[in-house]
């Protein structure tokens, strides 16, 4: 028999159940009651610090692109030097020089070429392989001239195509900004700079810039935007993996075109959403602050450097401890209460029965006269049949299946007649 069966048990585990169903909601709803939002704070010493780390990275990463392009520009005059004579028209094949030849790729290089701006024509193309600097354009004229397989149309239109963007902007003897594109959610700049009418260019991936120094409970989030629109993360960002794999499950199914608001919220930061679209993004959840500095104005649309800094809003601690400790309190009161009012009637039951034994078993007070053993019997029997039959009632009901006067009631007098009136 399981304490189920018994009524009062069962009333109690349901009320102990739900109540302890309610207690959790109520917890739940305490916590995020205590739980701050920034609408309802003023400018603090979070937000403070908050902005004054925003403005360092801004600063840190100003710097560090000003050294790479530096850097860039080195490479960029070694580019135009070495495709700036061509070879004799009736020269061998092995006569030109591979551009890989005479440069080296610096850190963090995608892509690097010269375009003649006069004829709109690719002079060299090369790109970082597993072995070091490919010469894609190189490759592609020696399989034209060696014979069959020539290469496919679409490739030398698709290397032409990637050499020639962003030449529209270029100026001679400075290097400048003249593109910016993303892949994935890493953002790509193009620096170009022009010299006697060819364009040397370089592609850049600004992720492969020094990581920000690590802050305990501090996002920071670095990207670009063009026109004030962002086109994609130097650090930070939702996760490497978040887009592509996105992207994966729509192409499985071109129907579900309507997945690709999901796409684009994946390929953003939460605290960036809730910096850049406050009217939708925004939970009040998450201390920011955010710096913004311009860094080209050649391009049609001005370039510029977005740091957010985030962090959670802290909980109203204090308060929250104190609520938890009176919801505590209270529902171990009711709990009390709960077992009081559910088993009264039980306990009160198994208590006049326990009274009663004592009183027909224990030896007689002083000053009482002592009963013979048959009033004791009378005694015992009657208090443990009235006791039984009123605790019976108490755990289960009273039902004829657990208490009748039919033969249970003869059994008792035939006892109370062999052992005499009671007493």
């Amino acid at each position: 028999m399981s304490a189920w069966s018994v009524r009062p048990l069962r009333h109690l585990m349901v009320a102990t159940a739900l109540g302890l169903t309610a207690g959790v909601f109520l917890a739940v709803w305490l916590v995020g009651l205590g739980l701050g939002r920034r609408a309802e704070e003023q400018q603090g010493a979070l937000t403070s610090s908050l902005q004054l780390n925003a403005d360092l990275e801004s600063q840190r990463l100003q710097a560090a692109l000003q050294e790479q392009q530096r850097g860039l520009d080195r490479m960029l005059s070694a580019l135009l030097d070495a495709t700036a004579r061509a070879a004799p028209a009736d020269a061998p094949l092995a006569a030109p020089k591979k551009v890989c030849d005479t440069i080296e790729l610096a850190a963090g290089v995608v892509r690097a070429g010269v375009v003649d701006l006069a004829e709109a024509t690719v002079v060299a193309l090369v790109e970082p392989g597993e072995k070091g600097c490919v010469d894609r354009w190189w490759a592609l004229q020696v399989q034209a001239l060696s014979g069959p397989p020539y290469p496919a149309p679409v490739d030398i239109a698709r290397q032409a195509q990637a050499a020639m963007y962003g030449m529209g902007h270029v100026v001679d003897g400075q290097t400048v900004v003249t593109g910016v594109h993303r892949s994935g959610i890493g953002v790509h700049v193009r620096l170009a700079r022009a010299s006697a009418g060819r364009a040397a260019f370089v592609d850049v991936k600004l992720a492969d810039l020094p990581p920000p120094p690590a802050v305990s409970g501090v996002r920071l989030d670095s990207y670009l935007t063009v026109g004030g629109v962002a086109v994609g993360y130097i650090h930070g960002g939702p996760g490497v993996g978040m887009v592509p794999a996105a992207v994966k499950r729509i192409k499985k199914r071109e129907e579900l075109v309507n997945q690709l608001p999901v796409v684009v919220e994946a390929a953003a930061s939460r605290a960036v959403l809730a910096w850049e679209f406050p009217e939708h993004f925004d939970d009040g959840d998450l201390a920011l602050a955010a710096r913004e500095v311009p860094l080209e104005s050649q391009l049609p649309h001005p370039l510029g450097l977005s740091v957010v800094s985030s962090a959670p809003w802290p909980s109203a601690t204090a308060d929250l401890r104190w609520r938890l400790l009176v919801l505590v309190l209270a529902a171990a009161g009711m709990q009390l209460i709960l077992v009081v009012l559910l088993t009264r009637r039980l306990s009160r039951a198994l208590s006049n029965t326990a009274n009663q034994v004592r009183v027909a078993w224990m030896p007689a007070l002083e000053g009482e006269p002592e009963p013979t053993d048959d009033e004791r019997a009378a005694r015992l029997l009657a208090a443990m049949s009235e006791g039984t039959r009123d605790t019976l009632g108490a755990a289960y009901g009273k039902d004829a299946r657990h208490w009748s006067g039919g033969p249970l009631q003869r059994l008792l007098d035939l006892l109370h007649s062999r052992l005499g009136p009671r007493g």
